[in-house]
């Protein structure tokens, strides 16, 4: 009873629209529909932008991301679902697509626990990180786009024309279908 209340709490406070974890500052915020609150995706492009991306997540989801990036090459896509209250949620990033017009697409799969698991009841921080092609980024990146397998967009961000900036990122918002 107490872990189907605090999912649906967190439900809906993602359909709120709750404040989280952006991409420092670089992009104005998007809209996306991460399972928990303080669901944050980025696109980074290089180690400052990583750095500033990771300082706006728990510590235990940035420690994963660091380590799984210890010997990988930027540029990268990071999904983290947002702080989930029990056990058995699992993410994964199943693609990194390159589309014409300057936009690039992340298919983002989620794996809730079965709703009859006996799971823990403990705090998890389901995040993943895949390469994205560096050297098929398009110089002007118009949009990136993070959708799950049935192609509904999970987030979605537009970098500020002219920025310069070297990474993007989106906060959790309710999402469009």
């Amino acid at each position: 009873m107490v872990r189907k209340a605090a999912l649906a709490a967190a439900a809906m406070a993602a359909l709120a629209g709750c404040a989280a974890a952006g991409a420092g500052g670089a992009v104005p915020p998007g809209r996306a529909a991460g399972p928990f609150p303080d669901a944050a995706f980025a696109l980074v492009l290089d180690r400052a932008a990583l750095e500033a991306f990771l300082a706006r997540l728990p510590a235990p989801a940035a420690e994963r991301v660091r380590q799984d990036l210890a010997d990988a090459t930027l540029p990268a896509a990071i999904a983290f679902l947002g702080t989930a209250p029990t056990a058995g949620h699992r993410v994964e990033i199943q693609s990194v697509r390159v589309r014409p017009g300057g936009v690039v697409e992340v298919v983002v799969r989620h794996e809730a626990p079965p709703s009859d698991a006996l799971v823990a009841q403990v705090l998890t921080y389901p995040v993943a990180v895949a390469p994205a092609p560096g050297e098929r980024l398009p110089e002007g990146l118009r949009e990136v786009r993070f959708l799950a397998p049935d192609g509904r967009i999970i987030a979605r961000t537009r970098p500020r024309a002219g920025s310069g900036q070297r990474t993007t990122g989106v906060q959790p918002q309710q999402s469009r279908r």
